[in-house]
């Protein structure tokens, strides 16, 4: 996993979070409007700066994102970029292995554990969220999360490398092809790891979030631990 990124590069996903309605007081409440997301804008985008423009297809699935196209089977995705092809592997729906090495495992839809050259990085979940996710080469993520159970949308959970999402194409997790996702919107993140001294580091990750009237996301705000603020606006339009 490329770790030692800046920030900015592995700014590369977030997530659009299948909304249902339900009766557990631990899901969000359903949107009164549904809408697509088609546009994301930010230093955080995909591209970095500048606007992205997200392309659906009349099957529900995502066509295109900027430059990037995405062609489904029923046995595998394969995303074509500038450097070329990448083919992923699905059973049941969920990405389970790639070209590149990735093996990824899930339970209740849920993925639970990833595998890549000598790195394994698992996940704890409670209450719908993900509260930790720990990798054995000594890095450890530990989150919160806002209360409210009413926001509909994006959950722009996978900022910046605190996460470690910088090698998942952010595409195919906002369509839920690497499984469910965090129900609530995060808003805090402390991430610890082994410094070049050996010595335990820890950064804070924090956000906030300016809803629509009708409950998505239009403006997500992320600050660093260094104070910096990098601010992304996600346009959306009704289905």
């Amino acid at each position: 996993m490329k770790i030692e990124k800046t920030l900015i590069g592995l700014a590369l996903a977030f997530i659009l979070v299948g909304i249902s309605s339900c009766n557990n007081d631990d899901e969000p409440d359903k949107p009164k409007v549904e809408k697509q997301l088609v546009k994301i804008t930010g230093e955080l985008s995909l591209n970095r700066g500048e606007s992205t423009g997200i392309v659906w297809g009349s099957d529900g699935k995502i066509q295109a994102a900027g430059d990037d196209t995405y062609t489904y089977t029923e046995n595998q995705i394969v995303v074509t970029d500038k450097y070329g092809d990448r083919i992923y592997k699905l059973k049941n729906g969920l990405i389970v292995e790639d070209d590149e090495g990735w093996k990824f495992e899930y339970a209740d839809n849920r993925l639970v554990k990833w595998e890549y050259s000598s790195e394994v990085v698992t996940f704890t979940w409670e209450n719908g969220d993900i509260t930790e996710m720990e990798s054995d080469h000594e890095i450890k993520l530990v989150y919160s999360y806002a209360s409210s159970n009413d926001f509909g949308g994006v959950n722009a959970f996978h900022q910046s490398d605190s996460f470690l999402y910088d090698d998942l194409d952010p595409i195919l997790v906002m369509q839920g092809f690497f499984g469910t996702m965090p129900i609530h919107l995060v808003q805090r993140c402390i991430r610890t790891s082994r410094g070049y001294h050996g010595s335990l580091e820890a950064d804070e990750y924090q956000w906030e979030y300016e809803l629509d009237s009708d409950g998505y996301v239009n403006t997500m705000i992320e600050t660093f631990s260094d104070g910096r603020k990098f601010d992304t606006e996600f346009s959306w339009v009704n289905k």
